[in-house]
């Protein structure tokens, strides 16, 4: 994108001054751990119940005794607030203009935006250029170039690919993302930093099978990706190589997930995903999306979707998400969820002595023989 990519691109910088190196013998048991867990996350368990809890708490395990393993290795925490105005300069010298918003802590809900004067609906708070955004196409650009262009995971999921150019950006010191690095929460509240007591209090909830899975999903992810930093020589100049962790790896996933939203690319052909800086600081309230791209001036604009009082925190709609599904993906719920909703499946039994019949009929008439039907529990859509 800018200049800092392509130089990264060409000589990346060496891993941060903090970064230490563990023992031969410490390596060792950490792949030999990563070797078990990625073997125990490629094991198909297909049902629900306690066969799957039994994978989880394994997998839980194996990834505790990483963690503990790799304690040393961890990025320290930053003062986020302490780093509030360098980012506002950062922006402010890339184009992006704050008059109507200032950066907030609310209580419940975090750090947020706040109006600095009234705002009407439909009045535009915030234009963020695609320059200052971390998208796909300046992963493609960064030290991580060679590496999309060999692996096909990272070719066909952004959001990992996403993942991985945060992390190495965090790890350059000149980065010319680092202020905005520097703001992002140091952890989440994401499933992926869930307790196992706090776990077991989903017990019921179809919710809690979702956890499992995103564990399982990410851990196997990050072995896969810490055999290969090993093994590939085109990794061998990537700022995270060495100090590749789980935590960092579980950051950086949790940050993308909380955080992306949809793009076109430069030239407007398809839609894929970015990390837009400043925009995502605003909270979640029920409403409609009012956001949108702007291709000719190359910015995402975004317009107030309430009247907002100066001194309130200005929120956006995070879309039709359900409880379950804000607390999968965004770690949090929202009770005044109107868009919550639970999922029914309905179809025919396949004991029923005449599922061929009814099936048979439905797919005459265009219907499936088995979906699933959502009830809201408010606005239906």
């Amino acid at each position: 994108m800018g200049k800092k990519s392509k130089k990264n691109k060409e000589k990346p910088a060496a891993a941060s001054p903090e970064h230490k190196e563990l023992s031969k013998g410490e390596k060792k048991e950490v792949l030999d751990t990563v070797n078990q867990l990625l073997e125990v996350c490629s094991n198909p368990v297909n049902a629900a119940g306690p066969k799957e809890l039994e994978e989880y708490m394994k997998i839980k395990a194996l990834v505790e005794k990483v963690i503990n393993l790799q304690s040393g290795l961890y990025t320290p925490a930053v003062d986020r607030e302490k780093n509030f105005p360098g980012f506002i300069e950062w922006l402010h010298s890339n184009g992006v203009e704050t008059s109507v918003v200032d950066i907030k802590n609310f209580p419940g809900c975090g750090y947020g935006l706040q109006a600095t004067k009234d705002l009407k609906e439909a009045d535009p708070f915030l234009t963020i250029p695609r320059k200052v955004m971390m998208t796909t196409q300046t992963a493609r650009d960064s030290v991580l170039g060679p590496l999309i262009g060999q692996d096909k995971m990272l070719q066909a999921m952004p959001s990992i690919l996403l993942a991985l150019h945060l992390l190495c950006e965090k790890k350059i010191p000149e980065s010319f993302w680092k202020p905005y690095i520097d703001v992002l929460p140091d952890s989440y509240c994401t499933p992926l930093y869930f307790t196992e007591d706090e776990i077991k209090l989903l017990k019921g909830s179809p919710v809690q099978s979702d956890c499992y899975n995103q564990l399982k999903n990410i851990a196997r992810q990050y072995a896969y990706f810490y055999r290969l930093f090993q093994n590939l020589p085109t990794t061998s100049k990537l700022p995270i190589k060495d100090c590749f962790t789980f935590e960092d790896y579980r950051w950086a996933v949790s940050t993308v997930m909380t955080r992306q939203n949809q793009i076109p690319t430069p030239d407007g052909s398809k839609i894929t995903f970015g990390l837009i800086p400043m925009w995502d600081m605003c909270n979640h309230c029920n409403g409609t999306i009012t956001t949108d791209y702007n291709m000719e001036s190359d910015c995402s604009d975004c317009f107030a979707l309430k009247e907002f009082k100066q001194g309130e925190q200005i929120s956006i709609f995070y879309g039709a998400r359900s409880n379950a599904e804000l607390l999968v993906h965004n770690g949090f719920v929202y009770p005044e969820n109107d868009m919550d909703r639970t999922a029914i499946k309905l179809g025919i039994s396949k004991s029923d002595s005449l599922i061929d019949k009814k099936t048979k009929l439905l797919t005459a008439l265009g219907l499936a023989p088995s979906r699933m039907f959502f009830i809201y529990s408010g606005k239906s859509l």
